[in-house]
């Protein structure tokens, strides 16, 4: 009789998810798509890793010119793109199915991973918080899958590579904190293949791969996992980071680079890009100010009409740092402002409360540090852009789930479907309202890239057909 309840269990979590993820994903492939639900629509420079993918098979690191304008780097006469290439081996795959031209079926993919990842990394954290209520899981899953809504901007190049290294990272979270609380090798070697993939997504995931997996080291020296079999899949990890290593000498022609600014084919003669190729890639003096821009709520982000909420462009007045490249502002506090105040008190009782699960506590503690690492870099970096906001969103997904976790425990399972359903319908309606924003805002400053209808109708503007839209 219990373990039927157990399978009938399972099958209905099971058959949850699936449910989930298809409407998610469909969700996905109307944003990607126009709203043509194609998934072979084609993207501005949706074919960038595509041809990144062909030349690499045949050790070529450049790219074609005429398939990404503006972000290029010029080595010795060759074009280089600053993107790191694992999207382009996932190119490479759905090429056996004839589509690896084009990029939406490589980021439902990508959105599958994280729909699915994420889920177990919600369930893990109530585990070791001694929280093993399912109502709390099933009610607040579809919450977390918000953060990446905020990414379908657009299926160009950028947005592809920011959602697959988050996606791998949150994959990398779940089996983090599943190792170190319940030890298999299975999970070990799971996790390092996946640490190693993350290196050739993104920089500042890449650093926070190498943390997570230096704490993981000296987390078995410490119970004294010496033998070959526990340092075994460490190879996976190892090989991956001389891998890279090779690729970024035969891109830039030093392993340790990713982002040399005196290729960069932007940089001009004046002085903004002479400071900027004098200033270093990162500094501290930066911090005040990328936290300004990326959580800092303005009055230009507000405005009379419908929908009330816009890309803003005045900010507090420029600390001590200098940037080569500002955006104007769409803060994540205004996109995702419920993961943020459940973000802040989860960080507070992780390390304020006390925690019976003092291991679990520990765990969690050590992770937090981790999803911390790719905010903390781009804090510190030369440009200051919306879609780098994704950085912030490991950490913000991680300590709100410890919020909630926290503050749902004393509710009735009623009281908590009707919470989470209100408070996410409407975090739901601002992310739509601030994916649409930043649509808008590249939509009329020029960027070749023409607005579905849906999007002019919510910002009031005028819907221009394909014939009138290039002669706006």
């Amino acid at each position: 009789m219990i373990m039927r309840k157990f399978q009938s269990s399972n099958q209905k979590e099971f058959t949850y998810l699936i449910v989930v993820i298809v409407f998610f994903l469909l969700l996905a492939s109307a944003l990607l798509s126009n709203f043509s639900f194609n998934v072979l629509f084609k993207a501005r420079f949706g074919e960038v890793f595509f041809d990144m993918f062909k030349r690499l098979k045949v050790g070529d690191v450049s790219i074609d010119p005429s398939l990404l304008v503006g972000e290029r780097y010029i080595i010795h006469g060759k074009f280089i793109a600053y993107f790191l290439p694992f999207p382009a081996v996932i190119r490479g795959f759905l090429s056996i199915f004839k589509i690896g031209e084009y990029p939406i079926p490589s980021i439902l993919m990508a959105i599958t991973l994280y729909s699915v990842s994420v889920y177990f990394l919600f369930k893990k954290v109530l585990k070791v918080l001694g929280n093993g209520r399912n109502d709390i899981l099933v009610a607040w899953y579809p919450f977390f899958l918000l953060p990446m809504v905020s990414l379908f901007v657009e299926a160009s190049v950028y947005w592809e590579s920011i959602i697959w290294a988050l996606a791998l990272f949150i994959t990398q979270a779940a089996l983090f904190i599943s190792f170190l609380y319940q030890p298999k090798m299975v999970k070990k070697y799971l996790l390092l293949l996946i640490s190693g993939l993350v290196l050739f997504t993104r920089p500042t995931y890449l650093v926070g791969s190498c943390v997570l997996v230096v704490i993981l080291f000296f987390w078995d020296l410490k119970f004294k996992n010496y033998s070959i079999r526990s340092l075994l899949p460490y190879c996976f990890f190892i090989f991956a980071v001389l891998l890279l290593a090779f690729l970024n000498y035969q891109r830039w022609g030093d392993p340790l680079e990713f982002h040399p600014f005196k290729y960069y084919e932007e940089a001009g003669s004046d002085e903004r890009s002479r400071m900027a190729a004098v200033s270093p890639n990162l500094s501290l003096e930066r911090i005040p100010q990328s936290l300004n821009f990326y959580f800092f709520i303005s009055k230009s982000n507000f405005c009379s009409h419908p929908p009330f909420i816009k890309v803003g462009g005045e900010r507090l007045p420029f600390f001590k740092s200098y940037f080569y490249y500002i955006e104007p502002s769409y803060p994540i506090t205004l996109l995702l402002p419920f993961q943020v105040l459940f973000g802040l008190w989860g960080a507070f009782l992780l390390f304020r409360r006390n925690i019976s699960n003092l291991n679990g506590k520990k765990i969690l503690q050590l992770y937090f540090l981790v999803s911390i690492v790719p905010a903390l870099l781009m804090s510190m970096l030369l440009f200051l852009a919306l879609r780098y906001r994704a950085e912030f969103y490991a950490v913000l997904i991680f300590s709100s789930m410890i919020g909630i976790a926290c503050l749902q425990n004393a509710f009735s399972k009623k009281k908590i479907f009707i919470i989470a359903f209100l408070i996410t319908w409407m975090a739901f309606v601002l992310v739509v309202n601030g994916l649409f924003a930043e649509r808008n805002f590249f939509y009329f400053v020029g960027a070749p890239m023409k607005n579905p209808k849906a999007v002019d109708t919510w910002f009031g503007v005028p819907y221009l057909t394909e014939s009138s839209y290039y002669n706006y």
